[in-house]
């Protein structure tokens, strides 16, 4: 019996062992196939991501799913992918290739600075060289002057210095904004910033677009990658961001009423302290890498206000919106400031050869300011003056104060920072006889708004004066004095005078008030 027992456990045992080698074949089969399986799948992915070159910026393990004995999931890495696939997420190097290896292209060149961070907005201001002109001081001078101690420990504003192939030009710029502002660089409320002409692609290799020449295509490209590149640098500096430009003036108390309008709103994208262009336009600095990414992404295709709008649209637009729904959906995220806080003054375009006459119309100051000025006295006693084929100026007039107003008596000119070679030209036609002038500049409420010494008095006359210095066809008549006056009599030998010009001949560092122009014709 006990040997019966002993032969019927061995059946068992090798019963067991048989079924157990047989279910162990068929778990290495399906096992096998899993992996052949996997391979397949492996080779079809190799296929598609090098069909579609994806380009490599560091190489990944490619993890793979297979199933054990329990149905459960395990990670397991798959040796043949290893170093096969190069991805790269699009970005900076995607949109601007050359800068591709070279993360130090995105650092500034040059940066006086204080470090100041966790502000509650920071000011962006690039600028560049003109040619005969330059309203940084305009601006900066408008933006410190209208800001509150208070406010202006909340604030940083960097000016970018956008000009780095010439270090001649950001050495100048650099000594005379240090000269002017010591106090808010010391302090840190003032920021100077240039990039390395590295960061920007061949400019003169760009395709065009938009019907637009090479030399538009160039502007607009380089003004998209300044904004970007400050952008990029302001983004963790403080709360909120404006972009502004070199060329304009604001209104007292700019900061708290923008300040005001983010505590009011929450559900913003953006807020348009003017109308014009890229102007005032406020953004969340957590909001910036989007622009950034946006203004790369298309930097030679669209100038920088429309890329914008784009932006908007594309977030909040579908595409069966009428273009007036679209509008409103972009209007639901946006925020206008009325009146417009930042008046655009430039009158000579960063674009080479371009006068820009765009003003916001909007725009306005305190009216007792205005009031002011329209109320001073003027000389009126030797009648009106002589009526002019044309009065051109080459200084942008603020406001209603033109040159105009003043030469027939309605009001003073008032005109934004001269600078060298700037003139103001009354023509006459027939040429006329000019016995005697005076032009009054300066005024009560602003007594340094005066014209230099330096200014000169030039007129354009067929008639021969060998007593007189002449230039380009322009004899020289006189100067202002050290009180911003010029008044004299006009010899008999100029008989014919065709153009009556009166020439600045440094570059100013206030602006200019003409309270006066007195022209007395000659007796016939």
């Amino acid at each position: 019996m006990k040997c019966l027992n002993r032969t019927l456990m061995f059946v068992m045992v090798i019963f067991s062992m048989v079924t157990l080698w047989i279910q162990l074949k068929i778990f290495l089969g399906s096992k096998e196939g899993l992996y052949k399986d996997e391979r397949n799948s492996s080779n079809v992915f190799q296929y598609f991501v090098q069909s579609n070159k994806i380009n490599e910026i560091q190489h990944y393990k490619t993890l793979s799913l297979t199933a054990n004995e329990t149905g459960k999931t395990q990670e397991i890495y798959s040796d043949e992918m290893e170093d096969l696939i190069d991805i790269e997420l699009p970005g900076t190097h995607t949109y601007l290739p050359h800068l591709k290896g070279h993360p130090e292209y995105l650092k500034p060149i040059f940066r006086m600075s204080r470090n100041r961070s966790g502000v509650d907005l920071v000011i962006g201001i690039p600028t560049i060289k003109r040619l005969n002109a330059s309203y940084l001081d305009d601006t900066l001078s408008s933006l410190f002057a209208n800001l509150s101690p208070l406010d202006a420990s909340q604030c940083l504003i960097i000016v970018f210095i956008a000009e780095p192939w010439d270090m001649n030009y950001l050495k100048e710029m650099t000594l005379d904004l240090q000269l002017k502002y010591p106090v808010e660089l010391s302090t840190g409320l003032l920021e100077i910033m240039a990039p390395s002409f590295k960061y920007y692609p061949d400019l003169d290799a760009l395709p065009l677009t938009l019907n637009d020449d090479k030399e538009r295509v160039k502007w607009r490209t380089k003004q998209n990658l300044d904004y970007a590149f400050l952008m990029l640098h302001a983004y963790r500096r403080g709360q909120y961001y404006i972009q502004l430009e070199d060329d304009i003036v604001t209104r007292p108390g700019y900061f708290s009423t923008i300040m005001q309008a983010t505590a009011k709103h929450s559900n913003w994208t953006l807020i348009r302290c003017s109308a014009l262009g890229f102007i005032g336009k406020v953004l969340k600095t957590s909001d910036l890498p989007l622009v950034v990414e946006f203004l790369f992404m298309f930097h030679g295709n669209k100038p920088c206000d429309w890329l914008l709008e784009n932006l908007l649209t594309t977030k909040v637009c579908t595409k069966d919106m009428l273009p007036k729904e679209c509008q409103k959906a972009v209007n639901n995220i946006s925020i206008d400031i009325k009146p417009p806080l930042f008046q655009h003054i430039g009158l000579k375009s960063s674009l080479k050869g371009k006068i820009q006459k765009l003003k916001e119309k909007a725009f306005k100051l305190p009216v007792i300011k205005r009031n002011s000025f329209l109320s001073v006295k003027r000389d009126v006693s030797g009648g009106p003056n002589p009526p002019a084929k044309y009065i051109t100026s080459s200084i942008p007039q603020f406001e209603n104060f033109s040159i105009d107003a003043v030469y027939t008596g309605v009001s003073g000119f008032w005109g934004y920072t001269p600078m060298y070679g700037d003139t103001i030209d009354i023509a006459y036609e027939p040429p006329l006889k000019i016995h005697s002038y005076k032009i009054e500049t300066g005024c009560k409420e602003h007594p340094l708004d005066i014209s230099p010494a330096t200014t000169s008095i030039w007129v354009l006359s067929d008639s021969f004066n060998s007593n007189s210095t002449m230039v380009d066809s322009f004899y020289q008549l006189g100067n202002f004095n050290d009180k911003g006056l010029a008044q004299g009599l006009i010899s008999a030998n100029f008989s014919s005078i065709k153009i009556f010009r009166i020439r600045f001949n440094e570059n100013m560092k206030t602006w200019v008030w003409i309270n006066q122009i007195s022209i007395r014709a000659a007796a016939t």
